[in-house]
């Protein structure tokens, strides 16, 4: 997980390093309590959850034809009868701005999931996957709010993997960009046959805070 976390921080950095070549710059942190359901080869009832975090830096430009960056890390890790299983996971997402004109926002481009943690003592999950990515936000007029919602979904027919964020936001306007506050919904489907280690079915899903700046 520290390894990943660097991995964001440098990238936050060079990015920033970069700014004026680029339209705007995000950053975000996310915690996240997801309630767990389902099997790793075994049923349980006893899931112990508790809050995780995401980071995410994204990065948009006037280059024509040229996709826009987003690095994004996921904690998500569940308990069991004292056992600790991860399922860390980092998104390395391309994407293109098909619409944006001040009301309604959509991005549509490819994300290469790498997840990295371990369901069982045996059971290594070091594995990454592309996905389709999509992100929209519409802004709810005469509330200052707006509505949102993003979704990856893994494009291996024989692995189901899926990813979806909706939710309500709310900027508020400072001399240098924007903070941005956000409360959603989260849920992460994890149904996969030797993934990796790996086999299980497995979802999370519950809500979560967010806070970001824009640039």
């Amino acid at each position: 997980m520290k390894y990943w976390i660097a991995i964001l921080i440098v990238s936050v950095l060079s990015i920033e390093s970069a700014r004026a070549d680029f339209v705007g710059v995000k950053a975000g942190v996310d915690v996240f309590f997801l309630d767990a359901s389902g099997d790793m080869g075994f049923e349980s009832e006893e899931w112990s959850d508790k809050s995780r975090f995401g980071l995410y830096v994204a990065a948009e430009h006037p280059v024509p034809l040229l996709p826009n960056p987003m690095i994004r890390f996921n904690q998500l890790s569940l308990e069991e009868a004292g056992e600790t299983y991860t399922m860390d996971n980092l998104d390395l997402i391309l994407y293109y701005e098909i619409l944006d004109n001040g009301l309604v926002s959509l991005d549509l481009g490819v994300n290469y999931r790498i997840y990295d943690g371990a369901l069982t003592r045996d059971a290594d999950l070091s594995e990454g996957l592309a996905m389709v990515y999509g992100a929209g936000q519409v802004d709810l007029w005469g509330t200052g709010l707006f509505a949102f919602a993003d979704v990856s979904v893994g494009l291996d027919s024989d692995q189901s993997i899926g990813d979806l964020n909706v939710g309500l936001g709310k900027a508020w306007s400072l001399a240098i960009g924007k903070v941005v506050g956000r409360v959603g919904y989260r849920q992460h489907d994890f149904d996969v046959s030797d993934f990796g280690q790996v086999t299980a079915d497995l979802q999370q899903s519950g809500f979560f805070l967010g806070a970001a700046v824009h640039f």
